[in-house]
């Protein structure tokens, strides 16, 4: 295709070897004369090519951001669909359990079986979304942090984390044989009846089924728990609030503190990334070691921009609602002070400048009479 605006083409000669002084002189000349029109083209030319990498860079930039909101939108799908499978598991492992604790013995029934079951299927498909959810949050990070490959993100701190999560979302009921028919049961219940061995389950024996089912209930009474710790803790900390000096005390240490953490990570992102150029400049970008160091590069990176943030978040605390509300009674009473002073001040003038005008008529007075008192005096 080709584009509406032409880029000028530079000029060429095309210079013949001759003898003559003639033909050199008008080859130096035509030399001259090119030179000059390059100058006066080179700059649209330069022109032209910054427009078109700023119409790249500007493109560019519209396919990162639509990419990751891409990655955002199916990050939360992955997350709901993850939720609405836990929540569905929970609910129907403790249907599955108070059935369970309906009965004695450790049979099950058809529609004990069949939860299991559907238990089974939705913790597989949740396994199944939480590696693909990792996978995603890991490219996520990869790209929005320009890095080149995806699995220097893969720390062994992120290893663990996810294996924990697998191990803790796989534990349920695991369906087992298929329930007997009625007719099984009563022959084997007659085949039991004419023994003379004992009963071996007691009444307080209990299914390892309801033992899997208990972590997920488990999971929701940690959570009610939780909930009433931090109301407890939301109580404690409004009686054991810090005067406004306390806390500027308090806030100075932190942030002293904060600030040697966010030295020390700027040295270590400077000292990373000289090892990361040194590795590169010695053709090892595939090494492990190369990978491992970029890795911390980016820690170290993502370390500094948190201690900013907390260093910011401090800003913010330093100064709450209560000193924001006594700064301002202050202030409303300091206006209105300020208002009835000036109203005051008005007020004293008006009289001084009534006082003036009685003075002035009076110097008037006294002036007329001792003129005509003069002008008698000369008569």
């Amino acid at each position: 295709m080709e584009s509406s605006t032409q880029v000028p083409t530079l000029p060429t000669t095309i210079v013949m070897p001759s003898d003559t002084s003639s033909s050199s002189s008008s080859t130096q000349s035509s030399k001259k004369k090119d030179l000059a029109e390059n100058q006066t083209e080179l700059p649209y030319v330069s022109h032209r090519k910054q427009a078109l990498v700023k119409e790249i860079s500007i493109s560019y930039l519209k396919h990162r951001l639509c990419l990751r909101e891409h990655f955002y939108a199916r990050l939360t799908l992955v997350s709901n669909l993850m939720s609405s499978l836990a929540i569905v598991g929970i609910i129907l492992m403790i249907i599955e359990n108070e059935l369970t604790f309906a009965r004695v013995n450790k049979e099950d029934t058809k529609v004990s079986w069949s939860l299991k079951l559907i238990i089974t299927i939705t913790t597989v498909i949740l396994l199944a979304l939480i590696f693909y959810y990792h996978y995603l949050d890991m490219n996520l990070y990869s790209y929005r942090n320009m890095l080149e490959d995806w699995r220097i993100e893969l720390t062994n701190r992120k290893i663990l984390l996810i294996i924990l999560e697998i191990s803790i979302c796989a534990v349920h009921p695991i369906p087992r044989s298929y329930p007997q028919s009625n007719s099984e049961k009563i022959n084997l219940t007659s085949i039991q009846s004419d023994s003379s061995s004992p009963n071996p389950y007691s009444l307080s024996y209990t299914a390892v089924d309801v033992g899997l089912g208990l972590p997920s209930i488990a999971t929701i009474v940690g959570l009610i728990g939780l909930l009433l710790s931090a109301i407890l803790i939301a109580i404690l900390t409004q009686k054991l609030l810090l005067t406004r000096k306390q806390k500027y005390v308090h806030t100075f240490v932190l942030n002293t503190r904060l600030e040697k953490k966010r030295k020390n990570q700027a040295a270590n992102i400077i000292k990373f990334a000289i090892k990361v150029w040194y590795l590169k400049r010695r053709n090892k970008s595939t090494s492990i070691e190369y990978f491992l160091t970029q890795r911390k590069v980016f820690q170290s990176i993502h370390h500094l921009q948190k201690i900013r943030q907390d260093q910011r978040n401090l800003i913010d605390i330093c100064v709450d609602l209560t000193d924001l509300m006594t700064i301002h009674r202050d202030t409303s009473v300091q206006t209105r002070e300020t208002v009835g002073q000036i109203v005051a001040i008005k007020t004293d003038i008006k009289k001084i400048e009534e006082e003036l005008k009685n003075i002035n008529y009076c110097m008037n007075t006294l002036q007329n009479t001792l003129n005509v008192l003069l002008d008698r005096a000369t008569k």
